[in-house]
């Protein structure tokens, strides 16, 4: 019979939110898994790729928090 598989922490979603998660986790002495349904910044964070755009946002809080970012 195999040994059931074990952890501290299940880390949803290999992006950069939840790969910094399982760092930290780990560096803190926890025994983090990441899954995810596809490859490491595979979704939001490969198609967002770190831009950050102002020129086509409209006065609004929209702006005001881009502008911040």
């Amino acid at each position: 019979m195999s040994k059931p598989l074990t952890c501290d922490v299940v880390v949803v979603g290999a992006g950069v939110v939840g790969a910094a998660t399982a760092l930290y986790a780990t560096r803190a002495g926890l025994d983090a898994v990441v899954v995810d349904r596809g490859p490491v910044a595979g979704g939001t964070t490969g198609a967002g790729e770190g831009n950050l755009l102002v020129s086509d946002k409209e006065p609004g809080p929209e702006l005001e928090l881009a502008l911040l970012s």
